[in-house]
């Protein structure tokens, strides 16, 4: 079963994704993944997006938070103004490849026109929790956790996932000061056989 590429983590990145069909309430992390780390070992830098010289957990999960948070930006200009306009559009294709941040528009797009009846009141930025790191290369990170869809989508459950990060050059704006946007974001397992990781659009 597939996650969707919409509105995502997401808000991860929880908003960016729904999952269809039932839900997993195990709050288990992604399985069958190659990682290379597995613990939140601390990151001390002091430009908080600079990439260290062994990217972490606790480094791609303040990268996801952050993401996540310009997400829910978008999200709540759109309840306000009753549409996607320019400048939501802007915040989603900050955080995304050009492939996955029109989807994501066209997602949230959808919800307008439905009255956002599947969201919930106030959607959480901070759903995503990452729980292992496999670093491809050093513009690309491929990240598997858990998304808490209860907090972004009605009778949403806990869905293991995976993330591929594209390392891009941060906005001059600060729109998404990262450095970082989303490749895509798949149920565990799900990810797409062809195409290379962080090369997929």
């Amino acid at each position: 079963m597939a996650v969707r590429r919409g509105l995502s983590l997401v808000l991860v990145l929880a908003l960016a994704t729904v999952a269809c069909g039932t839900s997993d309430t195990s709050d288990s992390g992604a399985r069958g993944e190659p990682t290379t780390t597995t613990s939140p070992a601390s990151t001390s830098t002091t430009d908080p997006w600079a990439v260290p010289a062994k990217i972490d957990v606790a480094y791609v999960q303040r990268v996801v938070d952050e993401l996540s948070r310009i997400a829910a930006r978008a999200w709540e200009r759109t309840r306000q103004q009753g549409k996607v306009d320019p400048q939501v559009e802007r915040l989603l294709l900050a955080i995304s490849s050009g492939a996955q941040g029109q989807m994501d528009i066209e997602e949230l797009q959808g919800s307008v026109r439905q009255g956002f009846s599947d969201w919930v009141e106030r959607p959480q930025p901070g759903s995503t929790r990452v729980r292992q790191v496999e670093t491809i290369s050093p513009r690309c990170i491929r990240a598997a956790g858990a998304m808490d869809f209860r907090k972004a989508v009605r009778n949403g459950g806990v869905r293991s996932v995976v993330i591929e990060l594209r390392r891009v050059k941060a906005a001059a704006d600060a729109t998404n000061p990262t450095g970082w946007i989303k490749d895509g974001v798949w149920a565990a397992g799900e990810a797409p056989a062809e195409g290379k990781p962080c090369e997929r659009g």
